[in-house]
């Protein structure tokens, strides 16, 4: 529960509420959306042309692979098996955050990193 007088949240509590909030974490769409997300890190890489723009409101595209394919080119596409780690790897992860379901993640992942410090401090 809320402390009244210090406004903090009990260490269970946030524990609690940010667990909760994981359990609704994933992309809104598909995963390949946070790439669309990050293109322009993403050039040169896996046969993407080597200056590339991030299409407005990726989130909102609909089959982000079929995108991703055909900014690769007829010849290459797109295979997750073959391209997704390797994407995953060089992605930027604050142009991600444009995508409002990839910022949450990063804002939820943040808040548990946080528990834990929090947590680790108290344990001392």
């Amino acid at each position: 529960a809320e402390d009244p007088e210090s406004g903090e949240i009990s260490l269970a509590e946030g524990a609690s509420n940010t667990v909760a909030g994981l359990q609704k974490l994933a992309a809104k769409a598909e995963y390949e959306a946070w790439f669309l997300a990050a293109a322009a890190s993403l050039g040169g890489q896996c046969g993407l042309p080597e200056h590339i723009e991030a299409p407005g409101d990726p989130e909102s595209i609909r089959n982000a692979k079929r995108w991703l394919a055909k900014q690769m080119g007829p010849r290459k596409g797109y295979y997750p098996a073959r391209e997704l780690v390797a994407l995953t790897r060089r992605f930027d992860l604050q142009a991600a955050r444009s995508a409002p379901s990839f910022d949450k993640m990063w804002r939820d992942v943040a808040a548990l990193v946080r528990l834990r410090q929090v947590a680790s401090v108290r344990q001392k």
